[in-house]
C-alpha cells in the first residue's frame, strides 16, 4: 500500500489540499413591481405574504364605508407611490387570519454585510415584524431587527448593517396582531459595504420675506434632514426634537417706519345754543395721537366741527285727555247717579310744568256725574195680620173655621207684585182649621189644586209643578185618607213639561292639544308648535266662546319644550399623522370622534349627517423641496446606478472619481421614481 506522507529527516510533510472558495451571491435588489424577486413562502406559516398593488382590502373597505378607525395596511407601495399601482408584499389579517398567525419570507441567498427595506405598520391592533438572518447552508436564524405596534400611515426606512461576510437568506416574520394588522415591505436591497446610519443635512433654504417692511422684523430659513435621509428612528446630528428640520433666523428691515399723524379726540369750543332740549356746540380737535414722523402724513380731514348738546327737557304743562263715556246707572229705579271721568295726560305735566287747569289736588284726574233712573221703583204688596178665626161652621162633628188677611201692608203699586201666595189676585187669603164641638168621623178630601209655579229652566225644556192638600176635610177621627194619599202625608203633587221656547245658550269648550310642527332642533332644547280648536264644544245660541278665544277664530296656537338633552359635541382633532412624504407636497391626516355620552338620544354631532360619530380632514403638507428638485425626471433615461447622483451620467460620475454613497445613489433613484418616505418614528 502506498502512503501520500512523507518523511524527511524528523518532519513529516503531507500534501497540500485545496480550498473551495463559494462566490459572493448577487446582492438582492428586490421591487416587486414584476414579480416576487424568488422569495419563498415559509414552510410553517399560518398564512402567506400576498404581492399586491394599490390598497389593501381592508383598507378599500374602511374608505369606501367613510370609518378612518378601521384603516390598515397602506394606500400605495414605495416604489412608484402615492398615485401609481406599484407592488408590493403584504400580510392579510383579516378572516380566516388571527391573532397570533405567523407569515415568513424566505429571499434567495443575497451577500453583503448591509440590509435595507422599507416598511408599512399602520393599524389599532398592528402586530410585528422580524427580520432574521440563516447562513448558508445552516437552520439556524438570528434575529437581526424586529418592531411592534402602529408606527403610522406611512413608509419607513430601515437599515441594518450586520456585518455577515458569508452567503446568507434574510427571513421577514409577520406576527399578526387582530384584524386591523396588515403589515407590509417594499424595495428590498443588500449592500456590499457598511450602510451609513446618521443622515446628512441638505442645504439651507431662501430666505423667507421680512415680517415686517420697516421698524424691524423677522426672516427664517430652513433645511432638512435628507442629505442623505437617515433610515427609521435616527435623525440628522443637532435634530434636537427629531422633526427632521433644522430653521435659523435673522433681523431684517430695521429701519425707523414712517408714522402717519393722527387726530386727538374731539374738545368743547363753545356753548350750547339752547338753554333747554336739545341744540348744538362747536368742537376742536388736535394732530397729535400721534403727530407726524419720519415722513409720516399729514392727518386728514377737518380739525373743527359741530356736535348735539342736551340742556335737560323743557318744562310741559299738562292738558286733559276727553272725558270717558258715562258709567252704568247705580240703581234701576227711585234716581241715582253715573260717573264719567278723564286724566290729565295729554301729556301729563313734566319737568316743572304746571298741573292742568282745575286739578287742583294735584291727582292727575277729574270727575263728572249726571241723574239716571228717575222713574218710582215698583212696589210689590204685603199681607197685613189675620183676621181673628171666624165661628166653626158645624154645630156637632168636625167642622172648620176660617181666618182671613187681606194684601194691604203695603198694597201693590207702580206694577209691583201682588201678595204672595195670591192666586186669584182678589187681595185677600183665606186660612181655615177644623173646629170640633163634638168628634166625628171624617173622611179626608183634597184641597184645590195650587197654580203651577215657575219652570225650572230659563231656556229650553223643563217642568213645573203644582200640589193641593188633602185638607178639605183633612181626615180625622180615624176618617179615611184622600184617595191616592198613598203615603198618608195629605199632600199630592203634580208635574207637567214646559218650555221657554228659547234654546239654551252653550259655552265653547277647547279640544285636545295636537303638535302640528315637529321639534326645531335634535338636541339641547328646542320648541314644538302645538294647537287646540274650540270643538269640544262649540259656542251655540249666544254662548261665549272658548277661554282665552280673543280673535273668535275658534283656534289657539301655544308652545313647548322638546329636546331637552344636551347635545353631543367633537372630541379634540387627534395628532396629526406624518407627512406621506419626506419632501415635496404630501398630505397628512388627522381624526376626532363625537361624544354622545349623556347627550339627547339619536342626535349627532354638527356636520355629521349620517351619524357615524367620526370625523376626518386632511391638508397638504411640504418639508421642503427634494434633492434634484421635484420636476427632476429620469424615467426616460433610466434611474442613476449605485453611487451617482440624481442628474448625473454614469460617464460625469466616472470623471469625477469620487466615491458616493449607496444612500446618495437611493436618493436619486427615489428623485427619479418620485417617492416620499417619511422617516420619523411614530
Amino acid at each position: 500500500m502506498s502512503s501520500n506522507v512523507h518523511q524527511h529527516g524528523n518532519d513529516l510533510h503531507y500534501p497540500l489540499r485545496t480550498v473551495c472558495e463559494i462566490p459572493a451571491a448577487s446582492p438582492l435588489h428586490c421591487n416587486f413591481e414584476r414579480d416576487a424577486c424568488d422569495f419563498q413562502q415559509g414552510s410553517t406559516n399560518n398564512i402567506d405574504w400576498t404581492r399586491r398593488n394599490r390598497a389593501t382590502p381592508n383598507r378599500v373597505d374602511a374608505i369606501q364605508n367613510n370609518i378612518d378607525a378601521l384603516k390598515t395596511g397602506p394606500f400605495h407601495d414605495h416604489t412608484q407611490g402615492r398615485f401609481h399601482h406599484g407592488y408590493y408584499m403584504y400580510v392579510e389579517s383579516s378572516t380566516p387570519a388571527q391573532a397570533g398567525d405567523v407569515a415568513r419570507l424566505i429571499s434567495p441567498e443575497t451577500s453583503g454585510p448591509c440590509l435595507e427595506f422599507y416598511f408599512h405598520m399602520y393599524g389599532r391592533q398592528m402586530g410585528t415584524i422580524h427580520v432574521y438572518t440563516r447562513l448558508s447552508g445552516s437552520a439556524d436564524l438570528q434575529l437581526q431587527w424586529e418592531l411592534v405596534g402602529d408606527k403610522g400611515d406611512t413608509w419607513h426606512r430601515a437599515v441594518i448593517n450586520h456585518n455577515i461576510t458569508d452567503n446568507y437568506q434574510v427571513i421577514f416574520q409577520g406576527d399578526i396582531g387582530g384584524f386591523l394588522s396588515d403589515m407590509a415591505i417594499d424595495d428590498i436591497t443588500t449592500w456590499n459595504e457598511t450602510c451609513k446610519v446618521f443622515g446628512g443635512w441638505g442645504d439651507w433654504g431662501n430666505w423667507t420675506d421680512c415680517t415686517a417692511s420697516c421698524g424691524g422684523g423677522i426672516q427664517n430659513r430652513t433645511r432638512y434632514c435628507d442629505n442623505p435621509p437617515p433610515p427609521y428612528g435616527i435623525t440628522c446630528v443637532g435634530d434636537d426634537d427629531g422633526d427632521m428640520a433644522d430653521t435659523e433666523q435673522q433681523n431684517c428691515n430695521t429701519q425707523s417706519c414712517p408714522v402717519d399723524g393722527g387726530w386727538g379726540s374731539w374738545q368743547p369750543a363753545g356753548s350750547c345754543s339752547v338753554t333747554c332740549g336739545r341744540g348744538t356746540e362747536p368742537i376742536e380737535r388736535t394732530c397729535d395721537s400721534p403727530a407726524p414722523q419720519h415722513g409720516g402724513k399729514q392727518c386728514v380731514g377737518p380739525g373743527t366741527d359741530t356736535q348735539s348738546c342736551d340742556k335737560g327737557p323743557c318744562p310741559i304743562d299738562g292738558v286733559w285727555s276727553p272725558w270717558s263715556g258715562f258709567s252704568a246707572c247705580n240703581v234701576t229705579c227711585g234716581g241715582g247717579i253715573q260717573l264719567r271721568t278723564r286724566l290729565c295726560d295729554n301729556p301729563p305735566p313734566q319737568h316743572g310744568g304746571n298741573n292742568c287747569v282745575g286739578d287742583d289736588d294735584g291727582d292727575g284726574a277729574d270727575t263728572d256725574y249726571q241723574e239716571c233712573n228717575t222713574n218710582l221703583c215698583p212696589v210689590d204688596g204685603g199681607w197685613s195680620q189675620w183676621l181673628p178665626w171666624e165661628t166653626c161652621n158645624l154645630s156637632c162633628g168636625r167642622g172648620t173655621q176660617r181666618r182671613i188677611r187681606t194684601c194691604t201692608e203695603p198694597a201693590p203699586q207702580y206694577n209691583g207684585n201682588g201678595c204672595l201666595g195670591d192666586p186669584n189676585g182678589d187681595g185677600t187669603d183665606e186660612d181655615s182649621r177644623p173646629c170640633q164641638i163634638q168628634p166625628c168621623p171624617v173622611d179626608g178630601s183634597w184641597g184645590v189644586w195650587t197654580t203651577y209655579g215657575p219652570c225650572s229652566a230659563t231656556c229650553g225644556p223643563g217642568t213645573q209643578s203644582r200640589s193641593r192638600l188633602c185638607d178639605n176635610p183633612a181626615p180625622s177621627n180615624r176618617g179615611k185618607d184622600c184617595p191616592g194619599d198613598v203615603d198618608g202625608d195629605g199632600r199630592e203633587e203634580e208635574t207637567r213639561s214646559c218650555n221657554s221656547g228659547a234654546p239654551c245658550p252653550v259655552d265653547g269648550m277647547w279640544g285636545p292639544w295636537f303638535d302640528v310642527s315637529p321639534c326645531n332642533v335634535t338636541c339641547g332644547g328646542g320648541i314644538v308648535v302645538k294647537e287646540r280648536l274650540c270643538n269640544a264644544a262649540s259656542p251655540q245660541h249666544g254662548g261665549n266662546p272658548c277661554a282665552g278665544d280673543i280673535d273668535g277664530d275658534g283656534r289657539e296656537v301655544g308652545f313647548d319644550v322638546c329636546k331637552t338633552g344636551r347635545c353631543p359635541v367633537w372630541d379634540a382633532w387627534g395628532s396629526w399623522s406624518p407627512c406621506t412624504v419626506t419632501c415635496g407636497p404630501g398630505d397628512r391626516e388627522r381624526a376626532r370622534v363625537c361624544d354622545t355620552a349623556g347627550a339627547e338620544p339619536g342626535a349627532a354631532c354638527l356636520g355629521d349627517a349620517i351619524g357615524v360619530g367620526v370625523d376626518t380632514e386632511e391638508e397638504t403638507c411640504n418639508n421642503g423641496p427634494c434633492p434634484g428638485g421635484e420636476e427632476d425626471d429620469c424615467t426616460a433615461q433610466g434611474c442613476p446606478n449605485p453611487g451617482i447622483l440624481a442628474g448625473q451620467t454614469q460617464e460625469e460620475a466616472e470623471e469625477d472619481g469620487e466615491e458616493k454613497s449607496d444612500n446618495t445613489a437611493l436618493l436619486a433613484g427615489a428623485a427619479c421614481g418620485g417617492i416620499g418616505v417619511v422617516l420619523i418614528a411614530v
